[in-house]
């Protein structure tokens, strides 16, 4: 999946201009430290293998793929910063790998403001994509409320009459429990309870 957007985005950016010399700069920004580093592991990997194998594959037009990593730090404002400082200083013309919602709330916003495109990884919460989005975009993890639709059908099929809830204490795990209420808690005969804990 992160082959195939890499690959398309190089592809349209390399058409722009510039010397075939000079490397087309994507950007991995995630989570390498915080609660959400196996995940920031994995995509950073993914990514670094996709660039290798194009690479070797002669590029795009005969320009290179350079992927810059930096880490938001599960931090909102680190990952607004980071970006910035991707998109200003370095040059790059996308960036993917954003896990955590809060960080992709936040660099989404930039993201639309800088016009450069930016990939979600995991970042479920339903608040991120706006029908005016046009520069961010979601690649794996669904919106909370797209599968919560799905769950109260089992739970009504299944005949569940009590349902505990366990959600995260950020964006996304409040998507959640919204989604829950909305869902969940008007099925006649369940009894809801949701309780939210820290990220960590």
């Amino acid at each position: 999946m992160h082959k195939r957007w890499i690959l398309g985005l190089a592809a349209a950016f390399a058409l722009a201009g510039a010397a075939h010399a000079q490397p087309i700069k994507i950007a991995f920004l995630s989570s390498l430290s915080g609660p959400f580093t196996p995940w920031g592991i994995q995509v950073r990997d993914g990514m670094k293998l996709a660039v290798a194998e194009i690479n070797a594959a002669g590029g795009v037009n005969g320009r290179p793929l350079e992927l810059v990593e930096r880490d938001d730090r599960n931090n909102a404002s680190e990952g607004v910063t980071a970006f910035k400082y991707l998109v200003e200083r370095e040059g790059i013309v996308a960036a993917g790998g954003v896990i955590s919602s809060d960080v992709g709330l936040a660099v989404a916003r930039e993201a639309e403001a800088l016009k450069v495109p930016l990939f979600l990884t995991m970042s479920g919460s339903h608040i991120i994509l706006r029908k005016d989005s046009r520069y961010t975009f979601r690649t794996c993890l669904p919106a909370a409320p797209m599968s919560m639709d799905y769950i109260a059908g089992l739970i009504r099929e299944k005949k569940y009459t009590r349902v505990g809830v366990i959600v995260a204490d950020y964006a996304w795990g409040h998507a959640i429990r919204e989604s829950v209420e909305r869902f969940i808690k008007p099925i006649p005969g369940v009894r809801v309870q949701i309780e939210v804990a820290p990220v960590p």
